[in-house]
């Protein structure tokens, strides 16, 4: 479906909430390098240039990245995150 890591998807999930890099690499707790290298190569396996258009990529080709779809269009996340 999407050829991510399991650590990319989860990096992908936080990006997609939000979250700031910085933020990514502590709830991971690795390295902001680390969380910029899987960024990265997160947006090349998808082909694209950032954080939206990867999130976009994402949902478009099937992937929940923690949320839930509710009865009408709406997707609503799965549970709160406080930054």
């Amino acid at each position: 479906m999407l050829s991510l890591t399991p650590r990319q998807y989860e990096v992908l999930a936080l990006l997609a909430r939000g979250y700031p890099i910085k933020s990514v690499s502590r709830e991971l707790n690795i390295s902001v390098a680390t969380t910029k290298a899987h960024t990265e190569t997160l947006y090349q396996r998808l082909s694209v240039h950032n954080r939206n258009a990867a999130v976009y990529a994402a949902f478009s080709r099937g992937a929940t990245l923690g949320w839930r779809k509710t009865d009408g269009a709406a997707i609503k996340p799965l549970k709160q995150v406080s930054l």
